[in-house]
């Protein structure tokens, strides 16, 4: 039961992270191109406006489920809507790696799928870890901290391999 419960909550979440889907293909060029010429005042203004925007339209999608997201889990049957705690914390999972995730592009872009394979190789590990531990604490919300926790490390982790790349930042 708790299984099923968890994969709603996940899908539900994917909500949040759909803009970044819309936004890739759209800067995925601009960065390639910019980088390219190396054009890094383009590129730095490219990667934080992305990031900005990004930010805003998860943000928005954030709050969306959290304000609707008993009602959304309600509509798969009431035995789901105790996932709520669960949906916030993955669609806060998918807000940040949406809000960060365009990292991935620069560093793709800018030739390094290397650091991105070993980015996932690193996220898969510490997933398996903190969810195999935090479960046992917080039963399925403890997986979706174990989520959260190793998105966020990695998303941070991707800024700073940007800026040791493409010595650019998104907070600028």
């Amino acid at each position: 039961a708790y299984a099923g419960i968890y994969n709603v909550a996940f899908e539900v979440s994917q909500f949040v992270r759909s803009s970044r889907r819309a936004v890739d293909p759209i800067f995925g060029p601009m960065i390639a191109e910019q980088y390219g010429a190396g054009d890094r005042t383009r590129l730095a203004g490219t990667y934080a406006r992305g990031v900005q925007w990004l930010l805003t339209i998860n943000l928005l999608s954030f709050g969306v489920l959290v304000l609707a997201g008993e009602t959304v889990l309600r509509l798969y049957g009431a035995e789901y809507v105790p996932g709520y705690a669960t949906l916030v914390i993955l669609a806060a999972a998918q807000a940040m790696n949406g809000a960060l995730g365009l990292s991935e592009t620069v560093l793709l872009m800018a030739g390094r799928p290397g650091i991105l394979f070993w980015n996932t190789v690193l996220l898969l590990a510490m997933v398996t870890g903190m969810v195999m531990v935090f479960i046992n604490v917080w039963g399925i919300a403890g997986a979706a901290t174990g989520l959260f926790l190793a998105i966020l490390f990695i998303a941070i982790c991707q800024v700073f391999q940007v800026l040791k790349v493409a010595h650019i930042h998104p907070f600028n």
